[in-house]
């Protein structure tokens, strides 16, 4: 059953990549992404975590979507960074290569493996069209192509203990136009116990 949640989640990603190739947020992504489950998999539910007020201290959402899909409950956490894009219709705003946004997606893995006791599982899905986080494989904290995380890892004095080996194989998402920088979008998918 694992394999067939991983392609239906690898399925919605196409399916989205063809009818919306960018997007203006990670928020919009999300909605995108869970909206295609459904068209796919009508049988499918989802939900969305949201804080309840952004000005508030609520502790960050384990999860950003719930999804169920006969009978198998999963988790989907997905992160969106850009780099700067410029067409008719979108304005990307350069997030550029960081480690921080690289440790935070690894941090959505950690949460998703100490829900995993519990019998959840999960994706962690990574969206960029800055060509720095596949290529770049010098930083100590790094998810470039075909390198592996996995278990401790220390960070400007923060700290994650992964318990899965995860080899990074980024896909390609969408090519909006082939003269402009930035106009590639790959992603990153970890299938997270």
């Amino acid at each position: 059953m694992d394999k067939q949640i991983l392609e239906k989640v690898l399925n919605a990603l196409k399916e989205l990549a063809k009818r919306k190739p960018i997007f203006h947020s990670e928020e919009e992504l999300q909605n995108y992404f869970g909206n295609a489950m459904l068209m796919l998999y009508p049988d499918s539910l989802f939900k969305l975590s949201r804080r309840r007020d952004a000005g508030l201290n609520y502790p960050k959402p384990k999860y950003d979507l719930w999804v169920e899909f006969g009978g198998i409950k999963f988790l989907v956490n997905i992160k969106y960074v850009t780099s700067a894009y410029k067409d008719d219709e979108f304005m990307l705003l350069d997030q550029g290569y960081e480690e921080t946004q690289i440790f935070d997606f690894l941090k959505d893995v950690e949460r998703i493996e100490k829900l995993s006791k519990d019998g959840v599982f999960g994706f962690n899905i990574f969206l960029t069209n800055c060509s720095s986080y596949w290529e770049n494989s010098e930083n100590d904290l790094n998810i470039a192509d075909k390198t592996e995380v996995k278990g401790s890892i220390t960070w400007k004095k923060q700290y994650l203990d992964l318990k899965g080996d995860y080899s990074c194989i980024w896909m390609d998402y969408s090519k909006l136009k082939k003269s402009a920088p930035n106009s590639t979008f790959r992603y990153l998918l970890f299938k997270v116990y």
